[in-house]
């Protein structure tokens, strides 16, 4: 009977690695569709809830919600914001497999 053998520990810390790059870039993306989703609403942005992801979102993406230059209103934002969310969904997506890879 042929005895399985557990991976190499660096293997191991390597995939571990991995998944926390992925699901970090996950939720640094879901945070940007959130305020994406708040600016496209019109949400109050005296509500705290509003003004906690507009702040983060400017703290993960400066300069995004500016990259847009079409028009007036809250469209440029959420698109350059949108784009932000992308960038790190395709990233997270990307060095983990990296990680996985050479690790």
């Amino acid at each position: 009977m042929a005895r399985m053998t557990e991976p190499p520990v660096g293997s191991r810390i390597a995939a571990g690695l991995a998944l926390a790059v992925s699901y970090l870039a996950g939720l640094a993306a879901v945070a940007l569709a959130v305020h994406v989703a708040f600016v496209v609403l019109d949400a109050d942005p005296r509500h705290r809830a509003v003004d906690v992801f507009a702040a983060l979102a400017g703290k993960l993406a400066p300069g995004f919600g500016d990259l847009v230059p079409v028009g007036g209103g809250e469209w440029p934002q959420a698109l350059g914001y949108g784009l932000a969310a992308a960038c790190y969904l395709l990233a997270g997506q990307v060095l983990g497999r990296l990680i996985r890879r050479f690790g």
